[in-house]
């Protein structure tokens, strides 16, 4: 899971101050049979950091596409402001189930590293 920061009043010295962003959930399938992903709950493994889920989220899959379409989720630090790579130290416990043409709905709960979402297009 790859998370950004919101920047604050579009000042480059603030980058890291901000207490707000978004967590993106990237999914591929390995199986043609799934047909979409059903988040119900983010749970993150930090005190501090709060996970807003208004509602479920449903990831869907093009018809002839491993590649998911991308979703986000909001989250909010409580409390003083941390470093900018403080999300990369956590994990976020993702509940919910995939759908698939064969076996209908299958649970899970998968528990997931966090990686800043700059760092992923200089891997």
């Amino acid at each position: 899971m790859h998370y950004r920061f919101h920047h604050l009043e579009n000042d480059e010295r603030e980058y890291g101050k901000s207490k707000n962003g978004a967590l993106l959930l990237k999914v591929e399938r390995t199986d043609q049979d799934t047909r979409n992903i059903v988040v119900k709950d983010v749970i993150m493994d930090h005190g501090c950091l709060s996970v807003s889920l208004d509602q479920i989220i449903m990831i869907t899959f093009p018809a002839d596409s491993n590649h998911a379409y991308e979703a986000s989720v909001r989250f909010r630090i409580r409390g003083a402001v941390r470093k900018p790579d403080f999300l990369s130290h956590h994990h976020a416990t993702v509940i919910g189930y995939i759908t698939s043409e064969k076996s209908g709905r299958v649970p899970f709960r998968i528990k997931v590293g966090m990686l800043e979402a700059e760092q992923v297009s200089q891997v």
